[in-house]
């Protein structure tokens, strides 16, 4: 091999690919700087500019939400509220009305303000925010400048395997991409921190970053090998090389065999524990591509797009329609059916919902379903005709305490009279659960069991707030971390207290679907583990692994581990 056919990068994203190179350098905005008459014209094409973009990235959080996962999804709201960042915009602004500039020349003096404190950060990932500054920027230019902002596959390459190589790539870049042809990705920028490399995780899309000269060095058309383990990029590899290449890739199709292989067994250790394996839904297209017959039903019905995606309020009739679709085409199987949680970062306009400056900590979630009973009403009737369906469940997400339990069920109780007067068929018996993601209700969670028929652990939440560790927060990112033994013991404690009072326990959101973290929920006697369906069969073969009695023998040694680091240590043991 010919060192100058190589290029070194950083594996971001792992996985190897094959295929031609298509290379993709977009043109550096130039700003000049104009002396203006009329400030206010100057701010209203900001102002349009803005608003543009915020609707788009409105549409990705959506489209990412629906084919990915709540994660990836955030990324797109990180950047909206960036884009809605006063101090940001009161110091452009303060440029244009006293310094009489132009308001893209004034943008981009501030982001390059912003750009050069991020970059100057000793800490990585702070480091890598500067990237998110730019893109941003270079967006609204863009806009404002009337030139198109999207990234663009020529067309007759048609279907073969594609690599991307680019000197640097935006989120929506990584998210607009066709999967079907592009196979990997190649960045002369970007970092293992990047939200690109993020993205191309969670899609299992090989990527290498920090690529220097990759641009120069491979020609539109050029056969390259990508690793993303490695950070090797190929530019016309020779048939060793190749022969190499197709092996790992063949590998690694194995791999997703033997994953294909469990989808339709259950999830029993070598032991004989069987774990019940749901997926998360988020929208009716999760319906559709759900294989009903290899999982153990939905874990977490998020009815969030439902409420996200239109211009109002759903109708009880659109709810309905959406709860009786899940219970039929799960077949007898459990499905559980969040209360609406919008509030925090979930907000449409149409809502109007106050602005607070910790909407986490804010009014959402439960909180408005009980301030708003007409809307929590028309959802519970619809959650209640659907259960006449199939086996439906209602979850409430946010839950501090059992009044909110015994509030939700006089609710319940008053829906199912009218129900009842209508001569409507539903389930009277509807199983109510808490989702367990408060400090307050791990903390009470021995009296939440008598009043819940079944505890949900949202890993996500539960992790910042016993962190007090926003996850969207860059600052404090490194501290968010489900392995810390704060989260560890605050799960252990629900789960013994969901026993003691013989309600099933399941764990959702990122970590039920962490194979790291499996053994750990087994050892627990955690019920059910609550994925995105792309990764249920993954987690089938896991589970199917693994002895429980060996790693049940060691749980109080990882409990009592002083730190997240040492607890990944010991697992690691465990899945070895």
């Amino acid at each position: 091999m010919k060192e100058l056919n190589t290029v070194w990068g950083v594996g971001s994203a792992s996985g190897c690919a094959l295929g031609k190179a298509v290379v993709f350098t977009p043109k550096r905005q130039i700003v000049p700087r104009r002396i203006i008459t009329d400030p206010e014209a100057e701010l209203a094409r900001l102002s349009k500019a803005r608003e543009e973009y915020g609707t788009e990235l409105s549409l990705l959080y959506k489209q990412t939400l629906q084919k990915m996962d709540q994660p990836s999804a955030d990324i797109f709201l990180m950047y909206s509220m960036l884009l809605e960042d006063d101090d940001i915009i009161d110091n452009i602004e303060q440029m244009v009305r006293t310094e009489h500039m132009n308001a893209d020349y004034a943008l981009q003096s501030e982001m390059k303000r912003l750009f050069e404190l991020f970059s100057a950060m000793e800490d990585e990932y702070m480091r890598e925010r500067s990237s998110d500054i730019e893109n941003i920027a270079n967006e609204l230019i863009m806009r404002m400048q009337g030139t198109n902002t999207s990234l663009e596959i020529n067309k007759s390459k048609g279907k073969q395997n594609l690599i991307l190589v680019a000197d640097v790539l935006t989120p929506a870049d990584i998210v607009g991409l066709d999967r079907s042809c592009i196979k990997g990705v190649v960045s002369e920028h970007g970092s293992i921190h990047s939200h690109a490399s993020i993205l191309c995780r969670a899609m299992g899309m090989p990527m290498v970053v920090e690529a220097q000269g990759a641009t120069c060095c491979i020609t539109d058309g050029a056969t390259v090998a990508v690793s993303g383990d490695t950070g090797e990029v190929v530019c016309e590899p020779d048939e060793a090389i190749i022969e190499r290449y197709m092996a790992q890739i063949a590998e690694h199709d194995k791999q997703r065999h033997r994953y294909e292989k469990a989808a339709d067994l259950k999830a029993v250790t070598l032991d004989g524990q069987e774990l019940r394996v749901t997926v998360n839904i988020f929208s009716a297209e999760d319906l559709n591509k759900a294989d009903w017959d290899l999982i153990d039903g939905v874990g977490l019905y998020r009815s969030d797009f439902l409420y996200l995606s239109g211009k109002d309020y759903p109708s009880e009739a659109q709810l309905f329609r959406a709860y009786k679709s899940a219970a039929e085409k799960a077949k007898g199987r459990d499905v559980v059916i969040s209360a609406f949680d919008i509030g925090g970062d979930k907000c449409a306009d149409y809502m109007q919902l106050p602005k607070e400056e910790n909407p986490f900590l804010g009014k959402r979630a439960i909180r408005i379903c009980l301030e708003r009973p007409d809307l929590f009403c028309i959802q519970l009737r619809a959650v209640l005709k659907a259960s006449a369906y199939g086996r439906v469940k209602l979850l409430l997400p946010m839950v501090s305490g059992t009044d909110e339990v015994k509030q939700t069920r006089h609710l319940l109780y008053r829906v199912m009279k009218q129900l009842k007067k209508e001569n409507v068929h539903f389930d009277e018996h509807l199983p109510v659960g808490v989702m367990i993601e408060t400090p307050a209700a791990v903390i009470t969670s021995d009296v939440l069991a008598k009043t819940a028929d079944f505890f949900s652990i949202g890993s996500n939440d539960l992790t910042q707030f016993v962190l007090a560790a926003d996850r969207l927060n860059p600052q404090v990112e490194k501290l968010y971390d489900v392995c810390s033994p704060s989260v560890l013991r605050s799960i252990a404690l629900v789960v013994r207290n969901a026993q003691k009072h013989k309600i099933p326990v399941s764990i959702c959101g990122e970590a039920a679907g962490d194979t790291e973290l499996i053994p750990l929920w087994a050892a627990l006697r955690i019920n059910e583990l609550s994925v995105l369906p792309c990764d249920a069969a993954q987690v089938k073969y896991h589970v199917r692994q693994m002895h429980c009695n060996g790693i049940r023998a060691s749980l109080d040694e990882v409990l009592c581990c002083t730190s997240a680091d040492d607890v990944r240590r010991l697992l690691k043991k465990f899945s070895q």
